[in-house]
């Protein structure tokens, strides 16, 4: 019991650790990491502008530990009628699917450009629990 006890506690305690049953993350949480457990659900909104060219892209597919739920779907930002060119955000959802300890990340390019540097890109540690 007090084993127990105490890995609560420690947990409560580590900087930047986050833990929840649904946690929605955006680009000022990068870097932080993510405590799941098995079963909660993941959602990831990026800042984006698709007439740019540029998208983010899921890298590193979490080794099967996080499933990722349908397709992105891009959100666009309020606009007076007529704009063209309007930005908005692109959301992911997924799910926590088995235990263990993976890297998720997104870069942001242009799909067709080859030997270009990313221009961005975003990684959170998270470990699952059962």
């Amino acid at each position: 019991m007090k084993a127990v006890l105490s890995a609560v506690l420690f947990l409560a305690l580590l900087p930047g650790a986050v833990m929840a049953n649904r946690l929605d993350l955006t680009e000022g949480d990068a870097g932080k990491n993510l405590i799941l457990r098995q079963g909660d659900q993941l959602t990831v909104t990026l800042s984006t502008n698709p007439t740019t060219g540029y998208s983010w892209s899921v890298v590193g597919r979490s080794q099967g530990l996080l499933k990722q739920v349908g397709e992105s779907r891009f959100v666009q930002s309020s606009h007076r009628p007529g704009m063209v060119g309007v930005g908005g955000r692109q959301v992911w959802t997924f799910l926590a699917v088995a235990t263990g300890k993976t890297t998720l990340g997104f870069s942001y390019a242009r799909s067709w450009e080859r030997g270009v540097a990313l221009v961005r890109m975003i990684e959170w540690p998270v470990t699952i629990r059962k």
